[in-house]
């Protein structure tokens, strides 16, 4: 046994240990009848924690074991395939190795890869090698690996990410990631069934990261970029009715193209050695229909669908899923709330915990559906009045502001005044204002039950009878009023800033104001070399957030007003710089 062998079964034996001790003192806790414990009450072995951390000791050893012998034989058979197929084969690989093939979305992710093999099949460079990627959690993190090939993309192949319609993707398609849609219902009888089985397998897109970026547009501005139009376009294009039909006959691929290489692999799957030929093969078959010009074949261009007659109806129905979310989540608080007070009405004893979890999980599930298919409706009649408001405003408007703009401009002699209202709580803040009004309503809610029923002296501890000081009772409550007060602050200060801007020939003032504070600042024409609209720091795709930005002669950009949208603050660099007649440079 190697050292790193040795130190790997050590540790997950430690692991293996600690997990087996914490889970008999949550087991043994879970139902308590006069002070015995379930796994105290089952006499020994049960009954002592050094025989499950033992148990967990041995498990975590022998899973560690197990796990490298089984590296091993998997390494031993990864170097007899690649003498069989041959090609080179490496044990190790840097993500600085695979060139430009490593800049995939795949890749995103890299922790480390190994069993690499390169070599040509059919004049087609390949390289096919076992990936292992982090998912980051807020307090841990997941490994996952997977057996990826690599192939060139043809010149014609566009950027576009395919990938099986699990459950995941079919829950983010009812929040609007509609993905390139394809629709039946404008072909004929026997194109239609291809296209059917296609959508009913497989998701097509620019990859997530585009969708969300779409998404953010469609909600923002209620159009799609044109770039982004072309784009779909040109993938709608290559997946022809041949192209749809063979992965409708070969489910389960996840393909990825950046235009230069193509990624294919099946998730969380690690291919043995003796099974790489096979499945080589079945990545170049995918790659080979990808590759060829089929004119004389069904090369139909599948059409694309109708136009949404409403580019408001996905954002409605998202507002509607997580205004049902939280009414669920509350709803089922409430209820277990209820159960509480009333002292146990059912006799459930221990299962009260498992009543506790199954409010909170089938509350926000029924929510859900009932704000997508329910709720929506009134969201969307809302969406569209403060549209027809917005759209009437802008027509009024004799400075071109952009749609969505509440800004009012005055002139008044040589200056230009223009005001900012506050944007409001619920469109300043959006989830974080839903989130607020859930905690402090429940905090109150809670309140309202838990303070008389403490001063009445019907609060004890769990697991007896002694009576909980009123006083103490009450304190409990501080920490969570604490941060509904503090979500409360941070809402009323986000969502009811406002400033004016004045701008004249020499000089320009900002006045912000906001809870509790206000701020003034002036600069001057000499000061300034540009105002322009830029990025801000987000690195999310879906947050289209920018601010307005300052460029003095000297010294860093400022940057201000980040909480307008990103159309309005160019509108008002454009007026800025015609006011000061500044080039767009």
């Amino acid at each position: 046994m190697s050292t790193k062998t040795a130190i790997s079964v050590i540790g997950a034996a430690i692991s293996g240990a600690v997990v087996g001790v914490v889970f008999f003192f949550v087991l043994n806790n879970f139902v308590v009848i006069n002070g015995a414990g379930l796994l105290k009450r089952q006499g020994p072995p049960w009954s002592e924690f050094y025989f499950w951390g033992l148990t967990g000791a041995l498990i975590g050893g022998g899973g560690a074991l197990l796990t490298g012998f089984q590296s091993r034989i998997h390494s031993r058979e990864i170097a007899e395939a690649a003498l069989l197929m041959d090609m080179d084969y490496r044990a190790e690989v840097s993500r600085a190795e695979l060139g430009e093939a490593g800049q995939l979305p795949v890749f995103a992710k890299w922790y480390g890869a190994a069993h690499r093999l390169v070599g040509q099949k059919h004049g087609i460079p390949v390289q096919m090698l076992d990936y292992t990627y982090i998912e980051k959690g807020d307090e841990d993190s997941s490994f996952f690996a997977q057996t990826v090939v690599l192939l060139p993309a043809a010149g014609h192949v566009p950027a576009f990410e395919l990938r099986p319609r699990h459950i995941g993707i079919r829950m983010l398609g009812m929040l609007g990631l509609k993905g390139i849609r394809l629709d039946a219902q404008q072909a004929d009888p026997e194109a239609a069934l291809v296209i059917e089985e296609f959508n009913r397998h497989y998701h097509l897109s620019l990859g997530m990261d585009k969708e969300l970026q779409k998404l953010g547009e469609q909600i923002k501005d209620l159009e799609v970029a044109d770039a982004t139009v072309q784009a779909e376009e040109a993938v709608r294009r290559l997946f022809t009715l041949d192209l749809l039909e063979f992965f409708a006959q070969h489910p389960g691929w996840y393909l990825e193209c950046n235009g230069k290489y193509l990624a294919l692999w099946r998730r969380k799957t690690i291919v043995s050695g003796r099974d790489r030929p096979e499945f080589l093969a079945g990545a170049l078959e995918v790659h080979n229909h990808l590759d060829e010009a089929r004119p004389a074949r069904r090369s139909t261009t599948v059409p694309a669908p109708f136009a949404d007659t409403d580019p408001l109806r996905v954002p409605a129905r998202m507002g509607g899923a997580i205004l049902g979310l939280l009414i669920g989540f509350f709803g089922g608080a409430l209820f277990f709330t209820d159960f509480f007070f009333l002292d146990d009405p059912f006799k459930l004893g221990g299962l009260l915990h498992l009543v506790c979890v199954g409010f909170m999980i089938v509350g926000p599930v029924v929510g859900f559906f009932f704000g997508y298919y329910v709720l929506s409706h009134p969201v969307l009649w809302w969406m569209h009045r403060r549209q027809a408001r917005q759209r009437q405003a802008v027509a009024d408007s004799p400075w071109q502001q952009p749609a969505g703009s509440t800004a009012r401009v005055q002139e008044e002699d040589d200056r230009l005044i223009i005001t900012l209202p506050a944007r409001g709580v619920f469109r300043g803040m959006g989830f974080l204002f839903f989130w607020c009004c859930f905690w402090n309503t429940f905090m109150a809610v809670f309140s309202a039950f838990w303070l008389p029923a403490a001063w009445r002296g019907e609060v004890r501890w769990q697991g007896g009878n002694q009576i909980v000081s009123p006083v103490t009772a009450s304190l409990f409550l501080v920490p969570f009023w604490v941060v509904g007060i503090i979500t409360l602050v941070i809402v009323l200060r986000r969502g009811l800033r406002r400033a004016i801007l004045v701008v004249d020939k020499d000089h320009l003032w900002l006045e912000e104001k906001t809870f509790l504070s206000l701020q003034r600042r002036d600069w001057s024409r000499g000061e300034l070399a540009g105002v322009q609209l830029s990025p801000n720091s987000s690195p999310l795709p879906f947050s289209q957030q920018r601010d307005l930005r300052l460029i003095p002669i000297q010294g860093e950009p400022i940057p201000l007003l980040g909480w307008r949208g990103s159309k309005e603050l160019g509108w008002l660099a454009a007026l800025i710089r015609q006011k000061w007649q500044m080039t767009n440079d």
